[in-house]
């Protein structure tokens, strides 16, 4: 059985890493049905993709980055080291994640069960208009991608607070709290279910069926959307690095 231990060795932060991961898993073990895809949106060195893996064995993972260089091969090994089934690397180059991907996968009703956000939204939303509504579209869209989301808060999101929120004096997860309440409010037909663990705020759609009734997952189309490439390093037959031992 992968445990997450087993990759100690190979140049992962774990004073960083290991009391984030110590917050997520309460809610990751919370969810009652085990994902068939999981997309870690800005996933860095891959750590949070690999222990969600862990976590839930028969998942596909998908990390999605910009990948700072060496990143791409540390979570390749890293993955086959613990003998994860299946997991794909979605390399977008210097393009980072952009607002417009989002109703871009969900036009082509692109969607998967499970999806985190740690410390990411803030690098997405800085092209939008700093509003109310600018936000709520935004957090709205990421949501609807996946039946259960997790956000984790990132510190330049509260230096942002007085333009975001008018001068509201708000931190932490009161700001999450406070765009998912934008969100109800400005997308009715959300039926939302918000649960605070410490630091991180996991969102359920609870009418996604009804509302996402065609529904489906394609790594190839997701690819295609995100714009993902290979490098030397990778497959030079494929778009994106994959292993399938399922």
């Amino acid at each position: 059985q992968p445990q997450i231990r087993h990759i100690f060795h190979m140049g992962y932060d774990w004073p960083s890493n290991l009391p984030r991961w110590h917050l997520i898993q309460p809610a990751l073990e919370a969810i009652p049905v085990s994902p068939r895809h999981y997309i870690d949106w800005g996933a860095n060195q891959g750590f949070f993709s690999l222990a969600t893996g862990v976590q839930f064995p028969d998942a596909h993972v998908i990390s999605v980055d910009c990948f700072a260089k060496g990143y791409l091969d540390q979570e390749k090994q890293a993955g086959a080291y613990i003998g994860l089934k299946r997991l794909s690397l979605c390399y977008t180059g210097t393009k980072r994640v952009a607002a417009s991907h989002f109703p871009t996968l969900l036009d082509r009703n692109l969607h998967v069960d499970l999806q985190s956000g740690y410390a990411i939204l803030h690098h997405v939303y800085k092209s939008l208009p700093a509003t109310r509504d600018a936000m709520a579209k935004l957090y709205g869209d990421f949501m609807a991608i996946a039946r259960t989301t997790i956000f984790e808060l990132a510190e330049p999101w509260a230096q942002m607070e007085p333009t975001i929120l008018a001068g509201a004096k708000m931190r932490g997860l009161n700001l999450h709290v406070e765009h998912l309440g934008n969100i109800a409010k400005n997308v009715g037909m959300y039926e939302l279910k918000m649960e605070i663990y410490r630091q991180e705020v996991k969102v359920t759609i609870k009418n996604f069926d009804e509302l996402f009734p065609n529904a489906r997952f394609d790594l190839e189309e997701f690819a295609d959307v995100m714009g993902c490439t290979h490098s030397d390093d990778m497959m030079k037959d494929q778009l994106l690095y994959a292993v399938n031992r399922g």
